[in-house]
């Protein structure tokens, strides 16, 4: 994300953040990473969730649930000064996808995107790879 240019016209990578601890000492929530990029309309911004298969359901429930409440807790606009966020997921397959995106169906309908590895190897990052929670429209992450 980092390193490689951004296939789409108009949009430029902003910052890349990794985290050690986690985001609110009342919100035990560590993400993989977070990115900011700018667009000619919005600066969009995404943590995201590398899901190596090694995580049980358990512990999904509760990154989804502390995912949504730091989205209402008023914390993230105080750390980051931005309004929203996304939450974009890869993870190992297709099933696991559609494991972790019924979970996550079940909370909200909003917030998290879903894609694995192989399809991004094969299109890329930027393609319109990415499932919501509900659906299955594909998108672009921007």
């Amino acid at each position: 994300l980092k390193y490689q240019p951004i296939p789409i016209g108009g949009v430029r990578f902003i910052r890349w953040m990794a985290f050690f601890e986690s985001l609110s000492q009342g919100i035990a929530l560590i993400p993989d990473g977070y990115f900011e990029l700018a667009t000619a309309r919005e600066t969009l911004v995404a943590f995201l969730e590398i899901d190596n298969g090694y995580e049980g359901l358990k512990v999904w429930k509760g990154k989804i649930q502390n995912y949504l409440r730091y989205a209402i807790s008023g914390e993230f606009e105080r750390r980051f000064q931005q309004s929203r966020f996304r939450v974009l997921v890869v993870t190992t397959s297709a099933r696991r996808v559609e494991t972790i995106r019924k979970m996550v169906a079940e909370a909200t309908g909003k917030i998290f995107w879903f894609t694995y590895f192989e399809v991004i190897n094969q299109q890329s990052f930027w393609s319109p790879v990415w499932l919501r929670p509900r659906g299955n429209d594909r998108h672009s992450p921007v």
